[in-house]
C-alpha cells in the first residue's frame, strides 16, 4: 500500500503540529485538507501566473477519509469540532469543505516554508504522537537531526502534564513512535538525552541506487578534500566506515568547513592529525552536528 501511495505527498510545516487540541482522527483529516491544497501551494511557491487565489473551498471524494466511516456521519462530527464549515454533495459522493481565511493564510503562507510527507504514511500511523514526531522529522530531513529542548517537544506534541520524565517520555512516547515509524521503512529516528534537551538523528531508507551514487560521490570529495591535508587512506578509511547515510551532508559540511580552516589557520603542526581529531569528536558527539530549534 504505501509503496503504490508514495508519490502522493503532502506539504506540511511546523504550525501544523502545533495544534494542541487535534486528536489523532483530526490530524488526519488535516492531513487530507493539506493533500487536496497541495497544488495550489506548490503554484505559490513556484510562483505560476496564472494560477487563481485559493478560494478556500475544498471539493473532496468522501472515498479519502476511508479511515472513517462511509456514511459520513464520524466525518461530520469531526468536521464540526474541528471548526469548519462543511455540505455533503451525496449525489457525487463528495464532501464540500470552507476553511476559513485565517486558516488559509496560515497554509498557505509558503515565507515559512514547507516539507514533503507521505499521505499513505501519515493515514496509517496509529498515534497521534508518532504522527506529530513523523511529520517534525520530515520537516529537519534534509539537515539529518536536530536538538529541541525536552520542554519544547512536549509543547509541540500537545503533552500537557504528562510523561514529565524522561525515562516515561522516552520509553512511552518516543521508542513506540520510533519503532512504529522505522516498521513503515521510509523515515525514522534515533535519540540522545543532553541536559534537558533530545538530540534526534533522522534515519532514512534511500532507494539503493541513490545512496551507492551519494555515498561514492561523497567518498570522492572526502578523498580529495583529506589528501590535501596530508592524511593517509587508512585513517580516511576509517573516518568515512563511520558515516551514516542520514548524515551526509552534515559531514561533508563539517569536512569542508575544518579543511578550509587548516589551510589559512597559522600554528597548527599536523594539519592531518588535527583534522582527524576535529572528525573523530563530531562523529562522536551529536551535539556537535545538529541545529537547536
Amino acid at each position: 500500500m504505501q509503496k503504490q501511495n508514495e508519490n502522493r505527498v503532502i506539504l506540511v510545516k511546523e504550525v501544523v503540529f502545533q495544534e494542541a487540541a487535534l486528536k489523532l482522527t483530526h490530524l488526519r483529516i488535516l492531513a487530507v485538507l493539506l493533500f487536496h491544497l497541495t497544488p495550489q501551494i506548490q503554484a505559490r511557491i513556484s510562483r505560476k501566473r496564472g494560477v487563481p487565489p485559493p478560494d478556500g473551498r475544498l471539493t473532496i471524494p468522501l472515498s479519502a477519509f476511508s479511515f472513517l466511516t462511509k456514511n459520513g456521519t464520524r466525518l461530520r462530527r469531526y468536521l464540526e469540532e474541528m471548526g469548519l464549515s462543511f455540505c455533503f454533495l451525496l449525489y457525487s459522493r463528495t464532501v464540500q469543505i470552507n476553511l476559513p481565511e485565517s486558516v488559509m493564510q496560515r497554509l498557505l503562507r509558503i515565507e515559512d516554508g514547507y516539507c514533503s510527507v507521505s499521505l499513505s504514511t501519515t493515514l496509517h500511523i496509529s498515534n497521534k504522537h508518532t504522527l506529530r514526531l513523523y511529520w517534525l522529522i520530515c520537516s529537519w530531513r534534509s539537515k539529518g537531526g536536530f536538538i529541541i529542548s525536552a520542554d519544547k517537544l512536549r509543547r509541540l506534541l500537545s503533552l500537557g502534564a504528562s510523561y514529565e520524565r524522561y525515562d516515561n517520555l522516552s520509553g512511552k512516547v518516543l521508542a513506540p513512535a520510533a519503532a512504529e515509524l522505522k516498521s513503515y521503512g521510509g523515515i525514522w529516528f534515533l535519540w540522545r538525552q543532553r541536559q534537558g534537551s533530545l538530540i534526534f538523528k533522522i534515519q532514512v531508507q534511500p532507494d539503493l541506487e541513490r545512496r551507492d551514487a551519494d555515498m561514492k560521490s561523497a567518498w570522492d570529495l572526502s578523498y580529495r578534500q583529506l589528501t590535501a591535508v596530508g592524511m593517509p587512506l587508512k585513517d580516511i578509511q576509517g573516518i568515512f566506515s563511520r558515516v551514516d547515510y542520514a548524515d551526509l551532508n552534515p559531514f561533508l559540511t563539517k569536512l569542508v568547513d575544518i579543511t578550509a580552516h587548516v589551510r589559512t589557520a597559522r600554528g597548527i603542526k599536523d594539519p592531518a592529525r588535527y583534522v582527524l581529531k576535529s572528525l573523530e569528536s563530531w562523529l562522536s558527539d551529536w551535539s556537535g552536528r545538529y541545529l537547536e530549534i
